[in-house]
């Protein structure tokens, strides 16, 4: 608190034999510590001097105040954050938002749900009073959604590859079936397991916001048999006729050594030479295939 001595009549003395009454117009002088103050001026031309009245300045504590944060505290859309004062002295509170008097909020905390800066007025019976103050920061939760790259149904085998739209400043968890997959953290999953996937995105603020399902479906690829006619193990000249059994209309491909075997697309071959003979079945409903082998 300061005071302030400003156009203080006082008594003129001085040599003159008449005294009478004068007025200081401008002198200023800012108490900040307890003390007895009094002015003495002293008239230039004439060298008399004017006594004022002593002023008893008396200078009291301030409250203290902190607030359980400080700086800037981030929140999401949907939370609230409790913000309360920790005070030695004070004894009456008064929020605010901003420079808006908060009515009725004259207790030591506040539930705080939007953005603003936020500040208590603490003070004690004889009016001393701290403000400490702090930001509020609510950021919007983000908005996420998954895309497939082709069909979401699949063969198996293949992958189908799922591109979350938010594409910077997020951190991005993958999940199938409502469980994380481990190292899954990139924006782009190559999908290759059926069921419900779905991607979590979280914010520099810690804001997290998920996206709707998408459901992979794996094809059915055909059933397959392969056998053979008699032994595996032959005399030069000889052969063995190997049989596939699959589905009507199924296109057909053998391989020796994975090397296709041109014009061998029939259900059944004739081996004369040594290796490893697979066959190779596509699906006619589907287009799947699997590749199977003696």
């Amino acid at each position: 608190r300061h005071t302030r001595f400003r156009g203080v009549t006082g008594v003129q003395t001085c040599a003159l034999p008449i005294c009478f009454p004068v007025t200081i117009q401008r002198p200023i002088y800012r108490a900040v510590s307890a003390g007895v103050y009094s002015l003495r001026a002293t008239h230039i031309a004439t060298g008399c001097i004017v006594n004022t009245q002593s002023v008893n300045v008396s200078v009291f504590a301030n409250p203290t105040a902190s607030l359980n944060f400080t700086g800037v505290v981030n929140r999401c859309t949907g939370d609230s954050v409790l913000l309360r004062v920790s005070s030695s002295g004070g004894e009456q509170f008064q929020w605010y938002e901003g420079s808006l008097l908060l009515t009725g909020q004259t207790f030591d905390s506040l539930w705080v749900t939007q953005s603003g800066l936020y500040s208590v007025r603490v003070s004690n019976a004889l009016g001393c009073a701290v403000t400490p103050m702090v930001q509020v920061i609510v950021s919007s939760l983000p908005a996420v959604s998954v895309t497939a790259g082709g069909s979401t149904s699949i063969c198996g085998g293949d992958s189908v590859a799922l591109t979350a739209s938010l594409s910077t400043g997020v951190v991005y968890q993958w999940f199938l079936n409502n469980s994380p997959i481990s190292g899954a953290t990139g924006r782009v999953f190559f999908a290759q397991q059926p069921g419900s996937y779905s991607v979590r995105v979280t914010t520099p603020q810690g804001c997290t916001g998920g996206s709707s399902p998408l459901v992979i479906s794996l094809l059915g690829s055909p059933s397959v048999g392969i056998s053979a006619g008699g032994p595996t193990t032959i005399c030069s000249g000889d052969s063995v006729l190997l049989q596939v059994n699959t589905i009507s209309g199924a296109s057909v491909q053998w391989y020796r050594n994975d090397t296709s075997l041109a014009g061998q697309n029939g259900s059944s071959l004739r081996a004369f030479v040594s290796g490893r003979y697979r066959v190779r079945v596509q699906s006619p409903v589907n287009g799947c295939y699997i590749v199977t082998g003696k």
